[in-house]
This record gives C-alpha cells, sequence and structure tokens, in this order.
C-alpha cells in the first residue's frame, strides 16, 4: 500500500513538473509570437527557457511514460518461452536495460560536466541546467527498472 502511495506521488510530482514546463514554454512562445507578429519585436530569452523547457517536459515525460509502462515494449521474444526459460529471458532483458540505463547515465554526467561551463547567449543559463534533465531520466529510470525486475520475478523486500 506505501508502494502505491509513492508510485502515485511520484506520478503527480511529475506530472506537476509537465505540466508547469509545458505552460511555461506555450506561454513564452505565445507571447513572442505575439509580440513578433504584433509588435515586430521579441524577448531572445524566452525563445530559449522554451528550448530548455522543452527538454525538460521531453525527459520527464519519458520517466512518468516509463513508470506507467506507456514505453515502446515489444515481447516477441519474451512471449514464446514459458516457466524458467521466460524468466531468464526476462532477466536478461533487464539486466540489459540497466546496462543501456548505466551507459547513459555515465555519458550523461560526462555531458553534465562538460556542458556546465556552457552558457546561454540570450538568458546565460548553464547548459547543465538542460542536461541534468537527461541525467536524472537515466537514474530514474534506472531505479525504475529494478522495482519491475523485483515485481516481475516475484521478489518483495521486506516483511
Amino acid at each position: 500500500m506505501a508502494d502505491e502511495k509513492n508510485k502515485s506521488l511520484l506520478e503527480k510530482i511529475l506530472g506537476y513538473i509537465i505540466f508547469i514546463s509545458l505552460a511555461g514554454m506555450v506561454l513564452f512562445v505565445f507571447i513572442n509570437t505575439v509580440l513578433r507578429y504584433g509588435f515586430n519585436s521579441g524577448i531572445p530569452a524566452a525563445e530559449e527557457l522554451a528550448r530548455f523547457l522543452f527538454v525538460w517536459t521531453v525527459f520527464f515525460g519519458a520517466i512518468l511514460a516509463y513508470q506507467e509502462g506507456r514505453h515502446v515494449n515489444v515481447d516477441l521474444l519474451v512471449s514464446m518461452f514459458k516457466g524458467s526459460a521466460r524468466k531468464i529471458i526476462i532477466t536478461l532483458s533487464y539486466l540489459s536495460v540497466l546496462a543501456v540505463c548505466g551507459i547513459m547515465a555515465w555519458g550523461g554526467w560526462q555531458y553534465l560536466i562538460l556542458s556546465s561551463s556552457t552558457f546561454g547567449s540570450a538568458t546565460g543559463i548553464s547548459f547543465a541546467f538542460v542536461s541534468v534533465s537527461f541525467f536524472i531520466a537515466t537514474i530514474a529510470m534506472f531505479i525504475q527498472t529494478i522495482l519491475k525486475f523485483k515485481d516481475d520475478m516475484g521478489l518483495k523486500g521486506g516483511k
């Protein structure tokens, strides 16, 4: 029950972050469109902020989609097997996902460090603000994969 509450809370938090990010993006683009067509001017920082928020929306949306099982899932191989062979295939698939998440997290961390010394020309915000969303998404998916694996294999922790 507590695990379901935590999932629900996580989903709500992610939903709010995505909503705020998407609303900010729409607001920035709308204001800039009105300024460009109505007053022949614009806010350069608004375009850059909209791009930054778009990246956050994409990666946090990916976390939420993965959490809810709405990601692309090909289970052709898994569905061909039954019993212990099926468990082996499922285990290998989860280990593959964990390996990819590990590689992505390592690369994301390297990029985060690299991008921290680069700043947006219009806002002056470090690109680390953008690249940290990728790192967070990868770590979140890594953790979610471990939890999904435990659920699928019937491994319940605790009592």
